[in-house]
């Protein structure tokens, strides 16, 4: 883990070091995450770290999480933290560090501006609005607009839609109607596949989606739908490859 001190120019190291109980707990290093307290969680192979940047040490909690490697980590606003591994597993630690556990495979976490989380899986799970309270609380998948059941990224624009960086293309949905809109390679994105870890909300309210070919630069405000509705225009007919008349 290398801390980067801006305004002198250099680096900090960090590794594990088994003298020392208070360093990092592994060298492979998959996930960061500033929490609220402006504390560093760390997804490592073995189970998270969380940093205290005041004391420089580090807190390890593996035994709860089976020393199994934590890929994604999100905070919501009361303070629970998410921690997504590759075994078919989420963690919620709440912040009485109570840890439940789920059979979810999770690649992405929001929570939208209502409150609601959203949970991007990749085990044909879908989309999952979640509550750590109760589990799942609703699936979306493919028979319900998704293009695809592996979601990758996750982010809300300012109009309150729901981004999807999928394994078959970009959708936006909307949770109110529960309508997908999805946006393929002809419609000028990077591509069809995103990756997961590869997706950002700017400041400036545009959101940025990394994938197989390249990054796709989002403005929710310059999505319009097309009203035009063209006209049908019979211009030929044919039977078994034959011409007939319109009308004959």
């Amino acid at each position: 883990l290398d801390y980067y001190h801006v305004k002198e120019n250099r680096f900090t190291h960090y590794t594990h070091d088994p003298e020392d109980i208070n360093s990092l707990s592994n060298n492979s290093i998959w996930a960061l995450y500033k929490d609220r307290n402006g504390h560093i969680w760390i997804g490592t192979d073995k189970g998270v770290d969380r940093f205290d940047p005041s004391t420089k040490r580090f807190i390890h909690y593996k035994n709860g999480l089976r020393n199994h490697p934590i890929h994604i980590i999100y905070e919501d606003r009361a303070g629970n933290m998410y921690l997504g591994s590759d075994f078919n597993e989420l963690f919620v630690m709440t912040p009485d560090s109570e840890l439940i556990e789920f059979e979810i495979a999770a690649r992405a976490i929001l929570e939208d501006s209502k409150g609601r989380i959203w949970i991007g899986s990749e085990s044909n799970n879908g989309l999952i609005q979640f509550d750590y309270r109760q589990g799942a609380v609703k699936n979306y998948k493919t028979a319900d607009g998704l293009p695809s059941n592996q979601i990758y990224g996750i982010l809300e624009d300012h109009h309150s839609m729901i981004w999807l960086g999928t394994g078959k293309g970009l959708t936006r949905f909307n949770p109110e109607t529960e309508e997908f809109v999805t946006y393929k390679a002809e419609d000028g994105i990077q591509g069809d596949r995103f990756y997961y870890g590869a997706y950002c909300r700017c400041r400036s309210g545009e959101l940025l989606f990394g994938g197989q070919h390249g990054l796709t630069r989002i403005d929710p405000d310059q999505i319009l739908k097309n009203q035009l509705i063209p006209t049908v225009v019979i211009t030929d007919f044919k039977i078994f490859n034959k011409e007939v008349p319109v009308g004959a």
